[in-house]
């Protein structure tokens, strides 16, 4: 379209142009074939004055063609951009559409997660009451046939691991619903690292002895830090169970360490390993640290473990070869001022 009015407007210009020199030719040979000089004078005034009307009739119409090119480009520029903006706004409005969806969603999974939250704050409280009845109730008719029947005996002894198995559980529950709820009371004081470890290992004899685990402690004789100690316990339960479900029965390493600024608590299994892409996930709730259903457990004690820790402004951290070896090390500030 511009190439054709460009072509169209060179050939307007070429008219007067022609005009031109069509009058150059007759003023001439009327100026030779005039003999008085003013006549030749009034035939050369004519050409110049139709001369210069014809060269500005040429401009003008070049100038013109130029200003209609001109024009055409703006229009297009002007319609493109037009379109250009009504696909920006179209595209933005899709976007700002597709972000109120997400946060009507997100909106929705906060709800959920509240309510579930609210769900298993409730119902813990509602299990722990009758948990700890049933559990006195057991250790009290253990006690009464304690020289009677040994059947009755191990009936017992059976229906009181289930019941602390149960009671964990709700524990952890209960312990994830005040966590996300921010509801976690911290009790700091003065404790000996290696005696808290020692207590540990004694409490969970029973249940790393069902799973076929040795416990080693490899430890200073004593390492004072300051800490939760209910707390600082259970991250060390956690880990030590954690052992005893994916340790494969073989031997299990604790170690504790300090010095004047941190303090290191380690455990070491020698079990089936964790894979290196679920190094982070498996301190997240609900995940667990293999896909094998056999094992149980809610997936919920490296969660609290790494919750507690870091409110001891520490950190957990894991390493890991799939079939060797896992090793979880616990460091915090051995001197923590709250």
């Amino acid at each position: 379209m511009q190439r054709r009015l460009q072509f169209d407007f060179k050939r307007a210009g070429y008219v007067p142009l022609g005009l031109t020199i069509l009058l150059f030719a007759i003023v001439c040979l009327r100026f030779e074939s005039a003999h008085e000089p003013s006549r030749q004078t009034d035939w050369l005034a004519t050409f110049l004055l139709f001369s210069g009307i014809f060269v500005a009739l040429i401009v003008m119409v070049l100038l013109q063609a130029t200003v209609r090119q001109r024009m055409e480009r703006l229009d297009q520029l002007y319609h493109g951009a037009n379109r250009e903006l009504a696909m920006r706004n179209l595209e933005r409005a899709q976007l700002i559409a597709k972000i109120e969806s997400l946060q009507a969603r997100k909106n929705g999974l906060k709800q959920d997660i509240s309510y579930r939250d609210i769900f298993i704050s409730v119902a813990t409280h509602e299990l722990k009451t009758p948990l700890t009845t049933l559990k006195l109730q057991l250790q009290l008719t253990k006690r009464r046939n304690d020289s009677r029947s040994m059947q009755m005996l191990r009936a017992m002894d059976i229906c009181l691991m289930q019941t602390r198995r149960l009671e964990f559980l709700v524990d952890d529950l209960l312990d994830v619903s005040n966590i996300r709820a921010s509801r976690v009371r911290y009790h700091f004081e003065r404790v000996d690292l290696v005696q808290l470890a020692e207590c540990t290992m004694g409490r969970l004899q029973d249940q790393l002895g069902l799973a076929g685990i040795k416990t080693k402690l490899i430890a200073p004789p004593s390492a004072w830090v300051t800490c939760d100690r209910l707390r600082m316990e259970q991250v060390l339960t956690n880990l030590l169970t954690n052992a005893a479900k994916y340790g494969s029965g073989q031997p299990v390493e604790i170690t504790i360490d300090s010095d004047h600024e941190n303090a290191w608590m380690s455990v070491r299994d020698f079990g089936v390993g964790i894979p290196t892409d679920k190094f982070e996930k498996i301190f997240e709730a609900y995940e667990r640290c293999t896909e094998n259903t056999g094992i149980r457990g809610l997936g919920l004690g490296l969660f609290i473990a790494k919750q507690i820790v870091n409110a001891h402004k520490g950190q957990i951290s894991v390493a890991s070869q799939v079939g060797e070896e896992t090793l979880f090390t616990v460091q915090f500030p051995a001197n923590l001022l709250m």
